[in-house]
């Protein structure tokens, strides 16, 4: 692995769930972590991280976008809501039960879904853009773009 590679990878590791544990921290009783780096403070939050469980997530970046990809099986665009606020993306959602009849055996979590995404600053919120697909939530939040200028000579007065 390359520096270049290496450090990418330790800029995201703070993502890193490992299915709702990161890096040791308690967990509620619904596998949320009690706490959140970056996580907007407020009863609603911490109630809502209570009784909701946490989509999986890839994040991807290049020159010009950050691309942050949600497992989200079975849910249709109108059943999620994406929001950024204060340099935090908020995914929150509901996942379908599947079926009316009492489950024998369940493996996948029904319910309400939310996760928080610390997001870095320089980014143009105005053209993110978001689609729902075949069980992922794609968004995609294009870079600032900082204009290069020409150096220029600074005359040093007496």
């Amino acid at each position: 692995m390359s520096h270049k590679e290496a450090s990418q990878t330790n800029d995201y590791r703070e993502y890193d769930m490992d299915r709702g544990n990161q890096q040791g921290q308690e967990q509620t009783p619904s596998g949320v972590p009690s706490s959140y780096p970056g996580a907007a403070p407020g009863f609603f939050n911490y109630q809502l991280q209570m009784f909701a469980w946490q989509p999986r997530i890839d994040i991807f970046e290049d020159h010009d976008n950050i691309l942050i990809v949600v497992e989200v099986p079975g849910v249709k665009p109108e059943q999620v809501n994406v929001e950024v606020g204060n340099n935090i993306l908020i995914v929150r959602g509901e996942t379908p039960i599947g079926s009316k009849m009492p489950p024998r055996y369940r493996e996948r979590t029904p319910g309400t879904f939310f996760r928080q995404i610390p997001l870095p600053l320089q980014l143009d919120l105005d053209r993110a853009e978001a689609s729902c697909r075949d069980g992922l939530l794609r968004i995609t939040i294009p870079k600032e773009q900082i204009q290069q200028q020409q150096g220029k000579n600074i005359p040093v007065k007496h």
